[in-house]
């Protein structure tokens, strides 16, 4: 049989490679016991392992979060985009109607427009400091909202 020989890895090689070999031997999940034991066996702490599950954790409740907010960001856009283009259609044709030609209906179509499209980095550009300011604002009053029907409820069962 032969022997490997025996190599030096960097520290990203040699998180790559016992990434692809855990991830090939442990493909029915593993135990927070197993967890903990192998964690020891490469001579990390019970703490660090519980830190990095709760930054694991909290990482994934963000990126849920942060998913959640796309979504509602993206159903608001398209609900202003689409009054914006039916309201400005429905001011065109008034305007062109009456006319022949289209004068004041541009009054309204420019600064809604504007506006519309100062909504696009917010929505669309995660990686903009407004869409980052939009996510904060949008959690706290998602937070509010929670809290609101947490308190509706226990008023509602002690009735």
């Amino acid at each position: 049989m032969n022997a490997m020989p025996q190599n030096f890895y960097e520290e990203e090689e040699a998180n790559a490679i016992l990434k692809l070999a855990s991830q090939k031997s442990l493909m029915g999940g593993l135990s927070r016991d197993q967890l903990l034991a192998s964690a020891a066996e490469l001579g990390i702490s019970a703490e660090a392992v519980e830190e990095a599950e709760a930054t694991y954790r909290n990482d994934v409740s963000e990126n849920l979060l942060r998913k959640e907010y796309d979504r509602a960001a993206r159903r608001e856009f398209l609900s202003s985009f689409t009054t914006w283009l039916i309201v400005n259609a429905f001011l065109v044709f008034i305007d062109f109607r009456n006319s022949g030609e289209i004068t004041w209906a541009w009054w309204t179509i420019g600064p809604w427009g504007f506006f519309i499209l100062m909504e696009i980095p917010e929505t669309f550009f995660k990686g903009s400091k407004d869409y980052e300011k939009h996510f904060q604002k949008w959690l706290r009053k998602r937070e509010k909202r929670l809290a609101e029907r947490s308190s509706m409820s226990v008023v509602d069962d002690s009735a």
